[in-house]
C-alpha cells in the first residue's frame, strides 16, 4: 500500500455495478485509487494470485466462478476484502457476525465512506479461511446457524450455536457461557449477538442478559421473576421483559 492512497481492485460480473462503484469511489472517497476493474472472475483470480491490493471489492453471484470460489483459489490473502451483494437479511447478518465488511447494492454513499473509514481505522488481519467456510455454508445452505464464526482477543473463535446457555453484556464486548462452563469474551456487543441468534430459541430477559430457552431448569416468579440455567446460574428477568419472556418460554 502507498502513503498516500488505498489501493482497491473491484470485481463484478456487471459493467453497470463497476462503473456505479468507480463513480462513487472517486466523488466520495479521495483517499482511494482503484488499481484495477474486472468484470471476468477469472481474469480477476489470474490479477488477485500475483497483486496484493489493499482492499478487493468483490461481487459473490459471477457466473463461472462465484466470489467464494475465486477467494479459495487464491494462496495467500493479504487483502480485506468487502463483498458487495444483493442478498437478504440473514445472508447480511452472516457476513456481520464473520468480520467481513460488505455493501448491499445498490450501494450508498455513506455506508461506502464507512468501509473506507473503518479500514483506515483498523487493518484486516489475515486468517479468513474459518470466515469463508461459514459464509458458503450460510448462504448456499439457507438454513439456521448451527455455528458461528465470533471475534475474541485472540482471533476467531468457532462456538456451536446448542452450546450456549447465555450471554452476558459488557459494555462493546459480551460474555459468551457455555455449556461446558466455559466463558468466552467476544468483542461484540449483546445486541449484535441477539441479532444474529434471534431465529434460535434465545431471548433478552434483561438489559445485560440473554439467555438460551432451552437451557432453563426453572423459572421462580416474583417482580420480574429469576431464572436458573442449567449451568446453575440465576439470571434476572426484567419486569418490562416479562411478558414477553413468557410468551417466548410458551412458544
Amino acid at each position: 500500500m502507498s502513503e498516500s492512497f488505498i489501493n482497491v481492485v473491484l470485481v463484478d460480473d456487471e459493467q453497470h455495478g463497476l462503473d456505479m462503484l468507480r463513480w462513487s469511489l472517486e466523488q466520495y472517497c479521495p483517499e482511494v485509487r482503484i488499481v484495477e476493474s474486472l468484470s471476468d472472475p477469472g481474469e480477476a483470480l489470474l490479477y488477485l494470485q500475483s497483486n496484493q491490493p489493499d482492499i478487493l471489492f468483490l461481487d459473490i453471484e459471477m457466473p463461472g466462478m462465484n466470489g467464494f470460489e475465486l477467494l479459495g483459489a487464491i494462496d495467500d490473502i493479504h487483502f480485506a476484502i468487502v463483498f458487495t451483494t444483493a442478498y437478504d437479511e440473514f445472508a447480511i447478518r452472516a457476513f456481520k457476525v464473520s468480520a467481513f465488511d460488505y455493501l448491499l447494492k445498490p450501494i450508498e454513499q455513506l455506508e461506502l465512506v464507512s468501509v473506507i473509514r473503518k479500514y483506515l481505522s483498523k487493518k484486516k488481519e489475515n486468517g479468513l479461511e474459518p470466515q469463508l467456510s461459514l459464509l458458503k455454508q450460510l448462504i448456499h445452505q439457507p438454513s439456521k446457524l448451527t455455528r458461528v464464526a465470533l471475534p475474541t482477543f485472540e482471533g476467531l473463535e468457532m462456538i456451536q450455536v446448542d452450546q450456549v446457555v447465555r450471554c452476558e453484556a459488557d459494555n462493546n464486548y459480551t460474555h459468551i457461557i457455555l455449556e461446558t462452563g466455559r466463558k468466552i469474551l467476544v468483542s461484540k456487543t449483546l445486541k449484535d449477538i441477539a441479532d444474529l441468534l434471534k431465529d434460535h430459541r434465545f431471548h433478552r430477559v434483561h438489559y445485560s442478559h440473554m439467555i438460551n430457552l432451552n437451557k432453563i431448569q426453572r423459572y421462580v416468579k416474583g417482580d420480574g421473576g429469576y431464572v436458573i440455567m442449567d449451568d446453575g446460574a440465576s439470571v434476572n428477568v426484567s419486569r418490562s421483559k416479562k411478558e414477553s419472556f413468557l410468551k417466548a418460554l410458551n412458544a
